[in-house]
């Protein structure tokens, strides 16, 4: 063999050994940092569960390949039971540029199944449904059409949700401006693109919180 050529295999297994040593040391640190967040904030922390990253049916998920769930939390936030997790895939590979996604999702139960109702900033290319059988639903508020879509499987339960006071506050509040969030099966959920960390859990699980609370009584009646 040349010896040329075998310095450059040689080299080649040294980079590759160094970026995968790397990469277990980035891991162990960021174990070891969720891990004291969550003993911090009295939830409970698992380093991967790819149960997950099949569970949910819309945007961010089912795209891509090689989909997994990292740095799960789960525990209770202003009284209500969470699950917070790093969802990542990713698009390309073999003859194409391979591309990663992450996003943090946060979910929280519901005490009971709602119809789907998912309501994105148009700013986030909602252009396109994230859920199959949704239809865009255009609401009183041109300003508010204006700023979000709105997909839903039931008319009904989104006029009660997207009430007029609802709508202005979703106008009115920034997180609203970049954190979609759906009411899919029997929870609600939000993304936001990046990794997790405990801070963003606890203000994305706020606000789903303060959707909740503005949710009436009259929109969980049949």
């Amino acid at each position: 063999m040349d010896p040329a050529l075998i310095v450059l295999v040689v080299i080649g297994i040294a980079v590759a050994a160094y970026w995968g040593y790397r990469s277990r040391i980035e891991r162990q640190e960021k174990v070891a940092k969720h891990t004291r967040a969550a003993a911090e904030n009295g939830w409970a922390y698992t380093g991967r569960d790819d149960s997950l990253a099949d569970r949910f049916a819309g945007t961010p998920f089912g795209k891509g390949h090689s989909r997994a769930a990292d740095h799960a939390f789960t525990g209770e936030h202003r009284g209500r039971p969470f699950t917070a997790f790093e969802y990542r895939y990713e698009t390309g590979g073999g003859d194409s540029r391979s591309t990663n996604y992450v996003f943090t999702v946060a979910v929280v139960p519901l005490p009971r199944r709602m119809p789907g109702l998912q309501v994105a900033p148009e700013t986030l290319r909602t252009k396109l449904l994230g859920h199959v059988g949704m239809r865009d639903l255009q609401l009183e508020s041109d300003e508010f059409n204006e700023m979000f879509r709105v997909d839903t499987e039931d008319e009904r339960f989104a006029y009660a949700v997207l009430h007029p006071r609802m709508m202005q506050w979703l106008i009115d509040s920034p997180r609203a401006e970049y954190t979609p969030f759906r009411f899919e099966q029997g929870n609600l959920l939000a993304w936001h693109e990046g990794g997790i960390e405990a801070p963003k859990v606890t203000w994305m699980l706020g606000y789903l919180g303060d959707v909740l609370e503005r949710v009436p009584a009259s929109a969980w009646q049949d």
